[in-house]
């Protein structure tokens, strides 16, 4: 596999010899697993396009009502269990270390977003004493 085939390699399906699969699926949701994996890749755009395309022909006065089920909690719920289905069949099922990952990145992107209001009045107070000649 060349170097540049490796990212691809690494975000398509997975072949089913790969050692990474768990022994203990079977053929067949091994080779479902790997179409998902197949298709999350960029699932965030075609939904956006999807509902896009969806308004796209309605009027104004129709749009409420087609986006008003999509704001239920029961439409909320089915979304979050397909997401974490997508997820579980992508890396759990594969064993793989991005996981980890996804923690050890999220939690410092949530500790910054944490730190930051208390940072920003900081760095205004240092503004505005050194405007007034305070300390």
């Amino acid at each position: 596999m060349s170097p540049s085939n490796s990212f691809l390699y690494k975000h398509t399906q997975l072949p089913v010899s790969d050692p990474r699969i768990s022994p203990k699926l079977s053929q067949s949701e091994i080779e479902s697993g790997a179409r998902v994996r197949a298709n999350v890749i960029g699932r965030g755009k075609m939904a956006m396009r999807r509902f896009y395309n969806e308004i796209k022909g309605l009027k104004v006065k129709e749009v409420p009502d087609h986006v008003k089920p999509m704001l239920s909690l029961d439409f909320v719920k089915k979304s979050v269990q397909k997401g974490l289905d997508n997820y579980h069949a992508k890396y759990i099922q594969t064993s793989s270390v991005d996981p980890l990952l996804h923690v050890c990145f999220g939690g410092m992107v949530f500790s910054y977003l944490v730190a930051l209001p208390e940072e920003r009045r900081h760095l205004e107070h240092q503004q505005h004493a050194k405007e007034h000649g305070g300390h």
